[in-house]
Formats: C-alpha cells, sequence, structure tokens
C-alpha cells in the first residue's frame, strides 16, 4: 500500500469485477445451469439414436 502511495501514477486494480470474472456471482450460476442444462440435452438427443439401435437388436437380452 505504501508503493502505490508514494507512486501515485501505478494503476489500480479494482476488485469489484472478480466475482463476475471468476464465475462466482449470481448471474454466473444461472448461467452454467442453463449450459449444463442445454450440455445434458444434447447428450441426450445425441446418445438416443444408439440407446434405439440396440434394444431393437435385442442386445438388451445380453444383460
Amino acid at each position: 500500500m505504501n508503493y502505490v502511495l508514494e507512486n501515485p501514477d501505478y494503476p489500480i486494480i479494482y476488485e469489484t469485477g472478480y466475482l463476475e470474472l471468476f464465475g462466482k456471482g449470481f448471474d454466473n450460476y444461472k448461467t452454467d445451469f442453463t449450459l449444463m442444462l442445454l450440455l445434458i440435452l444434447t447428450l441426450i438427443i445425441l446418445f438416443t439414436p444408439f440407446i434405439a439401435s440396440e434394444y431393437s437388436s435385442g442386445m438388451i437380452k445380453l444383460i
């Protein structure tokens, strides 16, 4: 702190944006939840044909 007071041309870094930068704010939790939901829906859509083809070919009987 003394270095900043002795050198007034030193750039000041504000700490208010760190929550948004590192994803710790409330809005970013909402965004993470939305992206997680989108990822899960995408995986369901991608794997549905594989599961249906194994079910129709009788692979379920192997279990």
